[in-house]
Parts: structure tokens; sequence; C-alpha cells
């Protein structure tokens, strides 16, 4: 085929290995104890989640200047923003999914970036899945998926693995199937500083 292929508007989903962090830090027990501490993460109407603040506490300390570090270099690097963005967690939260749950569909609204770490993982373990927010009227059959005909993309549960995707991005966890609990951290952030152009009047300091 004679012809130049231009794969406008891609959505990148970055993927970082932090090899050790979660055992560093005890990653596994915060996360339950911080469960612990919510009374209505065991309520049946919900899922496992613990109070959204956990980035305030010295015990992930670490965790959290890793995210602010990862997310400025996707921020400058990947997305080309201005440097002068400061980098906000609005909010983090730990997860416990128990076998039989599952995250529905869902975004992080009022935030630029979202994010999950994983305290533990595995084959056995679902994985995180995106949506296109493309939703084309047909779907003809296909040979081989790629980014062009797909749907969905899915990235495996492991341990010590930092995602960072556009909070606007539907996601999903479907039902853990096997006999152990699911455990991760989410985050959002937020860039503090100008958007747009003060000379098109169009310009807010968020």
């Amino acid at each position: 085929m004679n012809a130049e292929v231009k794969p406008i508007f891609n959505v990148p989903i970055i993927s970082i290995n932090l090899d050790g962090l979660s055992d560093q830090l005890g990653l596994e027990n915060i996360i339950r104890d911080e469960i612990e501490n919510n009374p209505n993460a065991h309520s049946p109407e919900h899922i496992y989640q613990s109070y959204p603040y956990l980035h305030e506490k010295e015990s992930v300390a670490l965790l959290v200047n890793s995210i602010r570090e990862n997310v400025r270099t996707v921020s400058e690097q990947v997305y080309q923003y201005k440097p002068d963005y400061e980098i906000d967690i609005t909010a983090m939260w730990a997860n416990v999914q128990k076998p039989g749950k599952s995250f529905k569909r869902h975004v992080h609204r009022n935030n630029i970036f979202s994010g999950v770490f994983y305290a533990n993982g595995g084959k056995d373990l679902p994985p995180i899945q995106f949506f296109n927010s493309l939703e084309p009227q047909f779907a003809p059959a296909t040979v081989k998926s790629n980014s062009f005909n797909s749907g969905i993309w899915t990235e495996d549960c492991q341990k010590d693995t930092l995602l960072i995707f556009p909070a606007w991005l539907n996601h999903q966890v479907g039902n853990n199937k096997s006999d152990r609990d699911r455990l991760s951290i989410s985050f959002n952030v937020m860039l503090r500083g100008r958007f747009g152009q003060i000379t098109n009047l169009q310009s807010v300091v968020l």
C-alpha cells in the first residue's frame, strides 16, 4: 500500500516498574490497615476501599514521591506540557478486591491523570481494562487486533508496577476469579497552574 498511515490522537498508558517498593513499604499491611479503618468499606454496597487521604501519611511517602516524579516526567516528556505546573495528588486510596468482586467501568473526573500501583500481582488476578473513547457504529471481524480496530486494551496486574493514564479514560477491573485478594493503591493527580493562553481570553489558573 503506497500510503502514509497517521496514528492521530494516541492515548498513552505509561507502565513503570518500581521493583521492591511494595515490600520495602510493607504495602500489603498498610492497605489492609487502611481498609480496617474505613467502616464503610465493609458494607455490602461497597468495594473494599479506604478513605482517599493515603497520600498524606508518612508510611507511603516514598510511593507518593515516586508518583509525583513519574507524573512530572509524563507531563513534560510525553505530553510536552510546560514544566511550571505543580503536581498535586488530589486523592489516593487503598483497594482490596476480594474474590468474586469487580470494579465497574468508570472514569476519574476533575483531574488530569489517574493511576494505580500494585502491591501484589499474578496471572490469576484480573487485569485492568481500558476502553476506547471512540465507539464506532460497526465492528468488522478482524484478523489481528491492533490500535486501530481494538475497543479494549488490558494491562496485567503485576506487583510493583505503577500505571499512569489520562483520568478521563474509561476503565474497569473484571471479576476476581482467584482465591486471593487483589491489592492496589489508586490515585488522582491535578496539574496546578495556568491553563490556556491569557491572550485569548480563555485562560484560567487552577
